[in-house]
């Protein structure tokens, strides 16, 4: 690749050259539409900023190829996707952000099925700086769980509780609270799922004031007798859609199972 940026963002780095070439000034607007008016005013600018978003990707895309060694086909992928990409990648100037684009690029031209999937594009496209970091973190823990996995059947699997979020993502700083984890179920990458259980102790005590009750050994016993025996539990879980984008952003978990 040398020094140039990659073919996406070298086109379309010509194109603002030659959009801006034939810019009519200012002061010769007066009389134009407000919409001309506006392209001459903002229109440029924001196509600009969009280049240099661009640039900022190619740079997190060198990165990527050079410390994985990689050689990247661009003809691996459709135009339809290249526009889509750079529809969405070219309007985040977060880094955390944008290195996401940049993988999912590496990898859509390396013939990963998942990263060349559209809605994945169009799910980072809605990310912000925190569920960037959430969901790199989340891939670590799936490698580091499948790494320390004594089973054979190794499956993509993640889940964490609220208090387990508040404890280790918050607590660490990865997240501010737990709104990024509400967007994130949102965009359909993880479920949130009410987990009910019988507290078995308390079960056992409820059971054992409905024998004395009947028994007639208390008449302390009030009507609720199951209230706190039924505990309501939340876990937040990866969807199908969820696993298609974690293995889009790291290919080793192409060949796990769901």
């Amino acid at each position: 690749m040398g020094d140039q940026l990659f073919p996406i963002v070298k086109a379309a780095d010509e194109a603002i050259s030659q959009v801006g070439n034939a810019t009519t000034p200012l002061s010769t607007s007066i009389g134009s539409t407000l919409a001309d008016v506006w392209q001459g005013i903002v229109g440029d600018r924001v196509a600009a900023w969009r280049v240099r978003n661009a640039a900022g990707i190619h740079e997190q895309l060198t990165t990527y190829v050079v410390e994985k060694n990689l050689s990247l086909d661009f003809s691996r992928i459709p135009e339809g996707f290249a526009f889509t990409w750079f529809e969405q990648a070219t309007t985040h100037e977060e880094p955390e952000v944008q290195q996401l684009f940049a993988t999912i690029l590496a990898n859509a031209a390396l013939g990963n099925d998942e990263a060349l999937q559209r809605r994945n594009l169009e799910i980072v496209g809605r990310f912000s700086v925190y569920e960037a970091k959430l969901i790199q973190t989340i891939i670590q823990q799936v490698r580091r769980k499948l790494v320390n996995s004594s089973n054979k059947a190794e499956q993509i699997s993640w889940s964490a509780d609220p208090n387990d979020l508040e404890s280790e993502y918050v607590k660490m700083k990865i997240i501010p609270d737990l709104r990024p984890v509400e967007n994130l179920v949102s965009l359909g990458v993880l479920t949130e799922d009410r987990i009910y259980q019988l507290d078995d102790r308390e079960m056992r005590s409820r059971l054992t004031q409905i024998i004395a009750q009947e028994t007639g050994k208390t008449d302390n016993f009030g009507c609720q007798a199951f209230d706190y025996a039924l505990q309501e539990y939340i876990e937040y879980n990866l969807t199908l859609t969820g696993k298609s984008l974690i293995r889009a952003l790291d290919p080793l978990l192409l060949d796990v199972s769901d």
